[in-house]
């Protein structure tokens, strides 16, 4: 495996893109654990991000291993309480930034919103691989009056999360994430917040294209109709949850979303609607799958990005996961 470290920008943006097509939540398939069905907990979950009315400001940071940030910017939401409508827009960035900077921010609103945000994505899985901690501490954020919480993975590179959660919406004021060395990552935090919605002026974050559902606890090669890559090694945590199938810039693509409960990793790919080559050699790789020439990685807004093109075919590794991890991930999924 050989990395190269210079950034890929653009292959972030296009997987931003093609990310940006899930839905906000979705009805749990039978037999599967359901977010809020068997466990009540004191956190936001994913079918709970759309049905709080409010609108604000917040400041983002993200940080690179140090004490100051490396990007830290305003962003204004609005979200209408139906379930359906949000609106995330860039206001100024407080950090100097690239002239492209407000067009990718604008591009991956919709991702920011449903997967940047802390939520709790599985119940099932949040009780097995994280630990919630209750401090019994109130806290004051943007005038609110809120709990605070901590939130610990227990497999894998220990993560914590420090919350506060306003006692009276359920959502999260404030979040800092924090690594295991106790290094910042990411820390989200109100300005402002109020419950009145301006639905007539509001400017909705649409979709920006969209996608064919898959059922995750079937066979994708068969529900597609084509050999597309698959990632056989997956961090013992992670469980597929999101499948689907898209057209994008004359390519068709596979987007599939794992999560430990908390945090998403995605695997995107292209696909020939040709018939498959003859399987080649594993080149010492280990079992499923073959070493890659190249893997390209990257970072985008705190996301980790490993990239390959093999046999003219992009695969792509998006997430909070390590690039070793993240290059396994991809690597598995060659022919």
């Amino acid at each position: 495996m050989r990395l190269d470290p210079r950034p890929i920008l653009a292959g972030a943006c296009l997987c931003l893109a093609i990310g940006a097509c899930g839905k906000p939540s979705a009805p749990a398939p039978a037999g599967r654990e359901n977010a809020t069905s068997i466990f009540q907990l004191p956190l936001p979950t994913t079918d709970r991000l759309l049905q709080i009315a409010h609108s604000g400001v917040r400041r983002v940071e993200v940080y690179a291993g140090g004490a100051s940030p490396v990007l830290a910017y305003r962003e204004s939401i609005v979200v209408s309480g139906d379930g359906t409508h949000f609106s995330l827009e860039p206001i100024e960035a407080l950090t100097p930034v690239p002239a492209e900077w407000i067009h990718r921010e604008k591009l991956w609103a919709r991702f920011a919103f449903l997967y940047r945000d802390f939520a709790v994505r599985d119940a099932g899985a949040f009780h097995r691989n994280w630990r919630l901690t209750d401090l019994a501490q109130e806290a004051t954020v943007a005038g609110r009056a809120g709990w605070r919480y901590v939130i610990e993975r227990l497999i894998g590179d220990l993560v914590r999360y420090e919350l506060v959660v306003d006692q009276n919406l359920g959502l999260v004021l404030e979040t800092s994430k924090y690594d295991g060395h106790g290094r910042p990552v990411q820390r989200t935090v109100y300005e402002s917040l109020s419950e009145t919605v301006d639905l007539e002026s509001a400017v909705w974050t649409e979709s920006l294209i969209s996608d064919n559902a898959l059922d995750p606890d079937g066979d994708l090669r068969a529900q597609v109709g084509a050999e597309v890559p698959v990632p056989l090694r997956i961090p013992e945590r992670f469980e597929l949850r999101e499948a689907s199938t898209t057209r994008y810039e004359d390519r068709d693509w596979l987007r599939l979303v794992y999560d430990d409960g908390v945090e998403p990793v995605f695997f995107l790919a292209t696909w020939s609607a040709t018939e498959p080559a003859e399987p080649t050699s594993t080149g010492g790789s280990g079992e499923g799958g073959r070493a890659a020439d190249r893997l390209l990685a990257g970072h985008l807004g705190g996301v980790n990005v490993v990239q390959t093109l093999h046999q003219g075919e992009i695969l792509m590794g998006v997430g909070a996961l390590g690039d070793d991890d993240l290059a396994d991930l991809v690597e598995s999924a060659l022919p």
